[in-house]
């Protein structure tokens, strides 16, 4: 095999990974960290919207990955809102609190 079919083999399997990391994240969420609560081994976040200062509800996820739980942390801390992927099979869209699923990727802003 040339080195041309071994980075095109090469490039197409990588983004199908990343396409197929995507796919499993189906609730994204962007908004204030209202709370951090963490035991032993998982770290739960409680995000308000971004758009409502007085929500009636509150999206909230899960993680027990130790870089994740230290971003989510940090953006409580300095009062930062952020962005957060979980894999619900969909974001609910009733009740007060709305369970997002476990944390995929965290992003502050």
């Amino acid at each position: 095999m040339n080195i041309k079919k071994i980075a095109l083999i090469t490039l197409f399997g990588a983004s199908f990974l990343g396409l197929s990391n995507a796919a499993n994240a189906t609730c994204s969420f962007s908004g204030k960290v209202e709370r951090v609560y963490q035991n032993a081994t998982t770290t739960y976040v409680y995000m308000l919207p971004n758009t409502a200062l007085n929500s009636s509800y509150y999206r909230y996820f899960k993680t027990t990955d130790p870089d994740l739980s230290r971003a989510i942390h940090a953006a409580h801390d300095d009062n930062n809102y952020i962005n957060v992927r979980g894999n619900a099979t969909s974001c609910p869209s009733t009740g007060s609190a709305r369970y997002g699923g476990w944390v995929s990727n965290v992003t502050r802003y």
